[in-house]
């Protein structure tokens, strides 16, 4: 697959996703969502780490990319996962979206501080452009 095959993917499964969760929010909790998403994740990466064998690469991984991910992983995995949740169970998906796709932003200022990359024409004019899209949500 290209990288525009896998981005246009990821965008489509992205944005379908959340109306699932919004459905399946109607019968049950919020917590039990995480559970059982988190659940699926974890049986379908272990059989694909095996079915690739990368099993292996799990075990030599460094402690500090294991504490890396496992701090990514409390914070979008959990953290936002829960807050997303509780949200969307009673607002409405339309709005709640784009409200909460706004993290490029966040994500691209915690990239200049701290990764020291560049801030040019272009970016800023995407940070202009997803503070308008909000303002218009909202």
């Amino acid at each position: 697959m290209t990288v525009t095959m896998l981005i246009v993917f990821t965008v489509l499964l992205w944005g379908v996703a959340p109306i699932i969760d919004k459905i399946a929010l109607t019968n049950s909790d919020a917590w039990v969502a995480i559970v059982i998403r988190s659940w699926v994740i974890a049986i379908f990466a272990t059989i694909l780490m095996f079915i690739m064998g990368k099993t292996k690469a799990v075990f030599a991984t460094d402690a500090k990319t294991v504490l890396l991910f496992s701090t990514s992983a409390l914070m979008m995995g959990f953290l936002a996962m829960i807050a997303f949740y509780l949200v969307l169970k009673t607002q409405p998906a339309s709005k709640i979206i784009p409200l909460t796709s706004v993290y490029p932003l966040v994500t691209a200022l915690v990239a200049v501080a701290f990764l020291k990359e560049s801030v040019s024409l272009e970016r800023l004019l995407g940070v202009g452009l997803v503070v308008t899209g909000i303002w218009l949500v909202k």
